[in-house]
């Protein structure tokens, strides 16, 4: 019997490679976040570390003053105090940043989900209107056959007629 082709073989391959596109992307986008999310909390600590060497030199600062000290001490540790807040200042204006770029790639990697999944819809619907196109095709070859082998038999039938 002739094998006969799905019509719609090559919108399984397209959906099929679709579906694959939207993993890769899925794939991709859960990396940049991945990534965006280390940065945040690099960020983070950054400026949790700043903080903490800003109270550092304030106790410095306030045991050095009560033991007396100089002015121009006294000058250095405000100056290193007040570089100390505009580097805290920076680093959570980058920290801000970095919180939008998260954001921005959870955004991304919902987008990219949403896409997967309806690429991978739309695939199962393809390869289940071929499984029904099979299963379809097989009982009109299964009542083909039958046709011809009940035909096969009338005619032997008739043909051992005439003979007797």
């Amino acid at each position: 019997m002739k094998k006969r082709n799905y019509r719609l073989q090559a919108l399984i391959e397209f959906r099929a490679q679709a579906q694959q596109e939207a993993v890769r992307l899925v794939t991709l986008r859960r990396a940049q976040l991945a990534t965006a999310e280390a940065e945040l909390q690099r960020g983070m600590e950054a400026v949790q570390a700043c903080r903490t060497q800003q109270t550092i030199t304030q106790q410095r600062m306030h045991t050095a003053t009560s033991g007396g000290i100089a002015a121009r001490h006294l000058v250095s540790y405000r100056t290193h105090l007040s570089e100390l807040r505009r580097q805290e200042t920076e680093l959570l204006a980058e920290l801000e940043q970095q919180r939008l770029l998260v954001s921005r790639a959870e955004t991304a990697l919902a987008q990219a989900e949403v896409s997967l999944l309806a690429a991978a819809r739309e695939l199962q619907t393809v390869e289940k209107h071929r499984a029904a196109w099979h299963t379809r095709k097989r009982r009109e070859d299964a009542q083909h056959e039958q046709k011809l082998q009940d035909e096969l038999g009338a005619v032997l039938y008739r043909l051992q007629k005439k003979r007797t």
